[in-house]
């Protein structure tokens, strides 16, 4: 009788799970094809987007500090307005680090959308004049029309301002991928575990501000030298160990310390 009753709701716990899926899939292309009347193709790692209005700015060709900034005043701005943040359909930048993103933030890489080239349902209002400017974003409300809200003027919203006050949902859209903490984890045990001494780090920036204060070896070997005199005078008989964080290895190689010191570069360490 048990094994009577067992088997005969198999094969319909099977079909019920098998109905389930189909109705999500099908599901799941028509809401692709609802939001692909105004956006570029979804591909699979992307997430259905939360409203079917949009916010956004023109293009853009600040690095991934910038777009970050952007996209999270732009994510808090739409909670308010209801809108997604999207990126105009030629926005190169977005296009060309999307292997980065995809591979460093994960769930912010889900939620970049591009908006059709052929989208015309668009209301335009002008709303920052400087990078850094805080305007409240309250008054957008009387001007929340169109099917595509583009705020005209400096399109990168440096000020968390726009977003402190949701700052744990920021925190998760830009919470790293697991492959990368998996090779960040073994970069610190090979540097901590196996050395004791104090570390001193020094991220440098050189790249695309070159010509606009970047970073200068005489400025960060001064630096250093006093860093490690005010280490002596407050950790006594302690070792010392530098670890370098920067994209330019050759500028990285210029920096040196008068004594005898450990270096370490993260990137040589995978």
């Amino acid at each position: 009788m048990i094994c009577s009753t067992i088997c005969s709701t198999i094969p319909s716990t099977i079909k019920n799970d098998y109905d389930r899926l189909e109705n999500s899939q099908r599901m799941t292309n028509e809401n692709k094809k609802y939001y692909e009347q105004w956006l570029e193709p979804l591909d699979s790692v992307r997430e259905m987007p939360e409203f079917d209005r949009f916010i956004y700015t023109r293009t853009m060709n600040g690095g991934l500090g910038n777009q970050m900034y952007r996209f999270a005043s732009l994510y808090a701005m739409g909670k308010l307005l209801n809108r997604t943040p999207v990126y105009v359909h030629d926005e190169s930048t977005m296009h060309q680090i999307d292997k980065e993103l995809a591979y460093t933030f994960p769930n912010f890489h889900s939620k970049i959308y591009f908006l059709r080239k052929n989208v015309t349902d668009i209301h335009s209002i002008a709303f920052a004049k400087e990078c850094c400017d805080y305007n409240d974003p309250k008054i957008l409300l009387g001007q929340n029309k169109g099917r595509a809200l583009m705020l005209t003027g400096e399109p990168v919203f440096e000020n968390t301002r726009y977003f402190n006050h949701m700052r744990p949902q920021i925190l998760k859209i830009f919470e790293f991928g697991k492959e990368l903490v998996s090779k960040v984890t073994a970069i610190k045990d090979k540097i901590i575990s196996e050395d004791k001494s104090h570390k001193i780090c020094i991220h440098t920036r050189v790249g695309d501000f070159t010509g606009m204060g970047e970073s200068q070896t005489g400025e960060i070997n001064k630096a250093l030298i006093r860093i490690i005199k005010i280490l002596k005078r407050l950790l006594k008989n302690k070792t010392y160990s530098l670890v370098l964080f920067g994209t330019d290895k050759g500028f990285l190689k210029t920096i040196k310390a008068e004594e005898v010191i450990n270096e370490h570069f993260p990137s040589e360490l995978l």
